[in-house]
């Protein structure tokens, strides 16, 4: 049993965003704590309904709790944050509002992170999953899994339930992630644990610590598409901050995994990439990273810059000179029409291989990889192609961030197309592919269908991100 006098003091953070029906039992669950030095931070993230008198009451009664509400939905990794910012404790909890803590949760974690080793940034523990029924309530005990390092938890994912964090951990890696697509929206708990991975460890406690109630309004369950896409970009983005000699792919079963390799070889196809970007700051910070965690990494960049005002150029020089990529700038304000820089782009590309991107479509890590080598492999059957493509997914981010749909896009993309057939073709065709019009498309499509065969590969290798037009101010 721990001393009063010297037991560490530990924050709760518990953010919520219209859950106000099961926020009640949250609260009472960390007052009922056997463990006695620990202050309770209640989160509104913008919430649409109020809370109810019943609450209020819990609040101004208990000292030990403090309630901070925020007018717009700001996401779960920024108010985190903001949280993290006014904590007293030396340990934190995350807590969601849809659960509750076990009695000796507390307890248990604060023994348990007192015993282990300061390289210890997190723990996690076993957990009981609860469902509503035809039947009534069922309870689900979920047993956490031992892992020796982080390659092992990746080759073994599971979620970390609860964390329980060293607030210096926290400190020491900026905070719970945020600058990822869905800017902290979702799986901010997982952007957080691999960061976190670079410089700690993650021990487990054999006990149950919380329960987890599971319901069709759950974030993750609502937005559960989105998760294999953000995971491969986050996993890919960790494995080379750690430095860690592996590529991410999907595997057979449709599950996320890693492989050992690289493609640095000089042997291999260059493959030119284009950009067209106006006033796009926002986004190219993601896609810049979706480039520089590609598994293929034989590539040139070539930027068209159509007179932007905003911080777009810088964003992507600070890339370029913290990565050192090959590229080339291009500016449209330098030249008399659309006409003269295309020809320009096409006469510098150096790639047996050309693909056109904008700034909202950010690659898969392994999406390179597997256009490259599935159109090699057509390539040496004698088979002529002229394009292959992939599906997309599409999601809608500002300030929520969700999972629209998957589709076949019209105009083919992310496609790849041969340098070389492009150039025989004219600059008109780079010119349609950047601009993107119904009727260009339709023109172009047609135009390349007489030269050769479509490959379709039925995996999403890329995702577009669309903003919604209210509240971009987020």
């Amino acid at each position: 049993m721990l001393n009063r006098n010297h037991a560490p003091f530990v924050t709760i953070l518990l953010p919520f965003y219209n859950h106000k029906k099961y926020l009640k039992k949250a609260i009472e669950s960390v007052r009922g704590q056997t463990y006695p030095n620990w202050e309770l931070i209640i989160l509104n993230d913008g919430s649409i309904d109020s809370i109810d008198d019943n609450i209020r009451s819990l609040i101004n009664n208990d000292k030990r709790i403090i309630y901070k509400g925020f007018n717009l939905n700001k996401g779960k990794g920024k108010i985190l944050n903001f949280g993290l910012r006014i904590a007293k404790g030396s340990y934190i909890l995350e807590l969601d509002s849809d659960d509750w803590l076990h009695p000796r949760a507390l307890s248990n974690f604060v023994e348990h992170l007192n015993k282990v080793d300061p390289s210890i940034g997190v723990i996690y523990s076993d957990y009981k999953v609860v469902k509503r029924t035809k039947d009534g309530t069922s309870y689900h005990l979920i047993k956490g899994k031992p892992f020796v390092d982080r390659i092992h938890w990746v080759k073994n994912f599971f979620v970390p339930i609860p964390r329980f964090y060293r607030k210096q951990a926290l400190l020491d890696v900026g905070g719970w992630v945020t600058n990822y697509p869905s800017d902290g929206r979702l799986y901010e708990d997982i952007a957080t644990i691999l960061k976190l991975l670079g410089k700690y460890r993650i021990s487990y406690l054999n006990k149950q610590t919380i329960y987890v109630r599971k319901h069709g309004n759950n974030i993750t369950h609502l937005n559960r598409y989105a998760w294999k896409p953000i995971y491969k970009y986050l996993l890919a983005k960790a494995l080379k901050e750690w430095k860690e000699p592996y590529l991410v792919y999907v595997n057979k079963k449709g599950k996320v995994a890693i492989k050992e390799g690289n493609y640095k070889n000089s042997n291999l196809p260059l493959i030119s990439i284009v950009i067209y970007f106006q006033n796009h700051a926002k986004y190219l910070s993601y896609f810049m990273q979706s480039l520089v965690h590609q598994n293929y990494s034989n590539f040139e960049l070539i930027f068209i810059d159509d007179h932007s005002s905003d911080a777009s150029m810088a964003i992507i020089k600070s890339y370029l000179n913290k990565y050192q990529l090959k590229h080339r700038v291009f500016n449209l304000s330098s030249v008399k029409s659309k006409k003269e820089i295309m020809e320009q782009v096409l006469n510098v590309a150096k790639g047996k291989y050309l693909m056109v991107l904008s700034p909202k479509e950010l690659l898969n890590p392994e999406a390179l990889e597997v256009l490259m080598f599935k159109t090699e492999a057509e390539l040496r059957k004698g088979k002529k192609i002229i394009c292959t493509y992939g599906s997309l997914r599409s999601f809608k981010i500002f300030p929520s961030f969700k999972f629209m749909r998957s589709l076949r896009s019209y105009p083919p993309r992310p496609c790849l197309y041969k340098t070389e057939d492009l150039i025989k073709m004219g600059d008109w065709v780079l010119n349609s592919l950047i601009n993107k019009k119904y009727q260009n498309n339709k023109i172009l499509l047609a135009h390349l269908l007489k030269k050769g065969d479509f490959l379709y590969i039925p995996k999403n290798l890329s995702m577009e991100l669309r903003e919604r037009a209210r509240n971009k101010e987020m």
